[in-house]
């Protein structure tokens, strides 16, 4: 509904922007950019106004898609912004949505994500169909997800990490669970949202997984769904993931890096306590 209202009222082939909190409204945001054949710019709901606008004009945006709250500070901004409310249409113009599906090729892009930059001006990352394509492909199948698997979604959707949680889900038909961004602040809670949503696999940010553990709150919690553990972004602290470890024995535990520019996985060998590199570079 979201892509017939983008063929009939806006665009198709630009780039559109997605100004909203992380909920599902954003996913379907995403996907109605797709099926529309246009490339879909998260942008951080939290970020400054000013960087915001700098985003926009820097793509060229042919409309954002936001809420209530930042569209009118938007259209101020002589920025072509449209509740996500509004545009979806009672109807799908399927014959329309099947023509431009047809015309899509893999190596054009998706998206654009956008990264601080050691200037810290906003630097975007375009990636192609291709590119989410084969790493999800590699990474489903690396990591033995199918549609029993649970999928815990903690990383905001302008963070490259959010494209494992989504995309892998589709792909194997698998269930996503959002994690509302106020638990990561009482992380001794976040072990009771595993347990009660029978969470199977979190590719997690390891300052999170750290203050889990120092909470204590491993030793309370068994998390017995919980069998697949990946970190992404930064070094996981060696201290903390024994603790994990000790805990949480005879799980899986991978460290990696992307996807935006390459995926890298290094996967933990215990029992002969090795460290296995392994390297999959997304083009």
């Amino acid at each position: 509904k979201l892509g017939t209202w983008l063929l009939e009222n806006c665009c198709t082939g630009k780039n559109v922007a997605i100004l909203l909190p992380k909920k599902a409204s954003a996913i379907i945001s995403f996907f109605g950019c797709l099926y529309s054949g246009n490339v879909y710019v998260p942008l951080d709901y939290n970020d400054a106004n000013e960087r915001i606008v700098k985003i926009i004009t820097k793509v060229g945006a042919a409309v954002v898609i936001t809420d209530e709250k930042n569209a009118s500070w938007l259209q101020q901004e002589n920025i072509n912004a449209v509740i996500y409310s509004e545009c979806k249409q009672d109807t799908v113009d399927d014959e329309r949505i099947d023509l431009i599906l047809s015309k899509v090729y893999d190596l054009q892009p998706a998206y654009i994500m956008h990264t601080s930059g050691s200037t810290g001006e906003p630097k975007g990352v375009v990636v192609q169909h291709r590119g989410i394509i084969d790493f999800i492909d590699w990474v489903t199948a690396y990591m033995g997800l199918d549609e029993k698997s649970v999928i815990a979604l903690q990383s905001p959707f302008h963070f490259d990490a959010s494209v494992f949680d989504i995309y892998s889900c589709i792909a194997v038909g698998a269930k996503i669970v959002i994690m509302p961004d106020i638990l990561a602040q009482f992380p001794a809670k976040v072990p009771e949202f595993i347990e009660e949503n029978k969470i199977t696999c979190i590719f997690w940010v390891p300052g999170l997984l750290a203050n889990i553990a120092n909470s204590g709150a491993l030793k309370e919690h068994k998390m017995e769904t919980l069998d697949l553990f990946t970190f992404v972004g930064e070094v996981m602290p060696t201290k903390q993931l024994n603790m994990w470890i000790a805990e949480n024995p005879n799980r899986q535990y991978i460290n990696l890096y992307g996807p935006t520019e390459a995926t890298v996985a290094w996967l933990y060998e215990r029992e002969e306590e090795l460290l296995a590199l392994y390297y999959i570079v997304q083009h």
